[in-house]
């Protein structure tokens, strides 16, 4: 996976900044049945990867996301498992048909 997600941060001129997959994210659970994919690399921070992960619309709502080891992300959302390594202010927008969409959000840090 690791060649993989090599290849995604040259193709989007990203250093490789890898997770550790014992780590969570945040992920809307109760979206993953919806189109597209959302995901945005905020910076680590209290045992997490610094990922969120959510479908369709985003919600503002305190509970729209949920702690996730990423190492169940193969079960949950298997399509975003190659653009991990991104390093954190990095957005990804995909679909389960091949659509991407991928770009650094210098507001995501800010």
């Amino acid at each position: 996976m690791h060649d993989l997600q090599r290849t995604i941060c040259n193709k989007y001129k990203s250093k490789f900044h890898g997770i550790d997959m014992s780590l969570k994210v945040g992920i809307a659970l109760e979206t993953l049945h919806i189109e597209p994919i959302h995901a945005v690399r905020t910076e680590a921070c209290d045992g997490t990867t610094g990922w969120f992960i959510w479908c369709g619309e985003f919600s503002e709502d305190a509970d729209f996301f949920k702690p996730l080891c990423a190492n169940h992300l193969d079960k949950y959302c298997p399509h975003i498992i190659k653009y991990l390594a991104l390093e954190p202010g990095f957005r990804v927008l995909i679909d389960r048909n091949d659509y991407e969409d991928v770009w650094f959000d210098e507001e995501v840090n800010a």
